[in-house]
């Protein structure tokens, strides 16, 4: 929080003010799943807040700017001030909803303004719909596709498969089935399938493969096919004839 050199007058008008304020009502009512609450929106606040500071010399602005930081945030910056010229200033960081369209930003851009403007004045309200907007936007960013791999990216994942495979046939390593070399792999990489481990991890596994002794590689893959064996046999997914 940033102010004046001096505030005495200011925290005085705004300790009288606080008197006079009441508890903002909830009045409007949202659905979050299978739960449902009430909220009180930026116009409920404002319409009880802006006539009770006036009367004491207080007047609050607000703005926003994109956070130099933050890729993806903007600051929503306050400012409560008092016909003195004595100030009090505090900056709010939210992340802008760009996936929600012009509704998702302006109900990031609402979200912020409510709650910097309730936190410079000390006030509480019932949870709101900017709690629905905060986890609507981090399930978007979530779902987002990967973003497109680079040419080193592309490049590191041939290097890997080709390594991956330079060993298996220096090792004399032929897997039974499917089944059996998605075991190894997801024993060995986190992954059933190579092609599912992202372009941007294959480097960091391809030095690992090339770290590991042929003998303490093959070791594992032949751990990696027992246990796959013995799993197997328990599922009753084996049955006379094989091993």
């Amino acid at each position: 929080m940033r102010s004046s050199d001096e505030i005495g007058e200011l925290v005085a008008a705004l300790a009288l003010a606080n008197l006079e304020f009441d508890n903002i009502l909830a009045a409007h009512e949202a659905n979050a799943g299978r739960k449902k609450y009430n909220y009180a929106n930026i116009a409920d606040v404002v319409r009880h807040v802006r006539p009770i500071i006036a009367r004491h010399g207080l007047a609050i602005a607000q703005g926003e700017h994109l956070d130099a930081q933050k890729d993806g945030y903007f600051v929503c910056v306050t400012k409560l001030m008092h016909k003195s010229g004595q100030w009090l200033e505090t900056d709010f960081e939210v992340p802008i909803d760009k996936m929600g369209g012009v509704h998702g930003i302006g109900s990031s851009n609402s979200y912020a303004r409510r709650y910097a403007e309730l936190a410079i004045l000390n006030l509480a309200v019932e949870d709101d719909d900017g709690q629905t907007a905060q986890r609507q936007w981090q399930q978007r960013q979530q779902q987002r596709p990967a973003p497109e791999p680079t040419l080193d990216d592309k490049l590191a994942q041939d290097a890997f498969r080709r390594t991956w495979h330079e060993k298996l046939s220096m090792l004399e390593v032929e897997f039974a089935d499917q089944a059996e070399q998605a075991a190894v792999h997801r024993t060995l990489f986190g992954y059933a399938d190579l092609a599912e481990i992202p372009p941007a991890h294959c480097a960091a596994k391809r030095r690992k493969l090339l770290d590991v002794t042929d003998q303490k590689l093959y070791a594992l893959i032949q751990e990696a096919r027992l246990k796959h064996t013995l799993g197997a046999v328990k599922t009753g997914e084996v049955h006379n004839g094989q091993s």
